[in-house]
């Protein structure tokens, strides 16, 4: 996590008061419900005049720019807390991009003097 945003949730919980949830519901006693954050998504995204999206949507694209970044997969998995690397495969489809950007390790090898064909014989 960025250290600027540390900072930031750091003054946010001291200034709620968290207790065991640094984003609670209404009780305080249990974590903010699913349905609050993407209700809290749509305000946002139609204030600004975005297309529609969700909080599932910043998830699937924070892990296209992590493997488009050449992030391994299994630390991605870690990321977003999966337990099989099958469930992350799901978010990280290859990109088009990410596909130019692969080098063949045939480039890599040493050059060598292609041999002469021999012709074809009659």
């Amino acid at each position: 996590m960025p250290t600027a945003l540390v900072a930031e949730l750091k003054a946010y919980a001291c200034e709620v008061q968290a207790g065991p949830w640094l984003f609670a519901g209404k009780d305080r006693r249990q974590p903010i419900h699913a349905a609050t954050v993407q209700k809290a998504a749509k305000r946002a995204y139609q204030r600004a005049g975005l297309p529609r999206m969700t909080p599932h949507t910043l998830r699937h694209c924070y892990a296209t720019h992590l493997l488009e970044a050449g992030i391994d997969t299994r630390m991605i998995q870690a990321l977003l807390g999966h337990h099989r690397v099958r469930t992350t495969s799901i978010y990280t489809h290859v990109t088009l991009r990410g596909l130019r950007q692969v080098v063949s390790p045939l480039e890599v090898l040493p050059n060598v003097t292609p041999r002469p064909q021999n012709p074809p014989a009659d």
